[in-house]
């Protein structure tokens, strides 16, 4: 967030990118076997973590395109 005040985008965009991996990860827990056999809670806050991060991701994404449509350059540093 201190990025972004300072209006450095280019790290603010990566640096929310990859927090964004901390929630995607969670569909890694569906790719083991007995992953339907948790509790219903737990499927909640998987999916809570996948959704989060997908929506961090996102900011990230609208973050880098609107400061390059706005610069009329790739990224400002």
């Amino acid at each position: 967030m201190v990025s972004l005040l300072r209006r450095r985008v280019l790290p603010a965009v990566v640096g929310l990118a990859v927090y964004s991996v901390s929630g995607l990860i969670g569909i890694g827990h569906y790719t083991v076997p007995g992953a339907g056999d948790m509790p219903w809670w737990r499927h909640v806050h998987v999916v809570a973590d996948i959704v989060l991060g997908l929506a961090i991701l996102v900011l990230a994404a609208l973050l880098f395109v609107r400061n390059r449509d706005r610069t009329g350059q790739d990224v400002v540093l």
